[in-house]
């Protein structure tokens, strides 16, 4: 399954929308989209993972850097399979969500 990333800005908010198997080679551009979408002070900033199939330990890596920079104005929307919805603002917080979800990533 081919790994895709959308990045759609509304007005003040963002959404990155992930899907399928989402490993190390799309990391470095999801961390890259992330902290300008943070120093850009969108809120919400919204990640949704409902169509990733599976994940690797360095995006969930770069998920929970992005929610620490988030912190201040909020944190990160976090989308999962299975309607499970996480407002996260530290790498702990990510790294469960994210353990439910996809327990061989986390």
């Amino acid at each position: 399954m081919k790994q895709q990333m959308v990045v759609i800005h509304l007005d003040d908010a963002s959404l990155v929308w992930l899907s399928g198997v989402v490993g190390a080679s799309l990391a470095p551009a999801l961390y890259d989209v992330l902290r300008e979408l943070v120093e850009q002070q969108l809120k919400p900033v919204m990640v949704d993972c409902t169509d990733v199939a599976a994940l690797d330990d360095g995006v969930v890596s770069v998920l929970a850097a992005a929610s620490m920079q988030a912190a201040r104005r909020g944190g990160i929307d976090l989308r999962l399979p299975r309607g499970r919805c996480h407002l996260v603002k530290d790498a702990t917080a990510v790294r469960h969500a994210i353990s439910a979800a996809y327990p061989a990533a986390a």
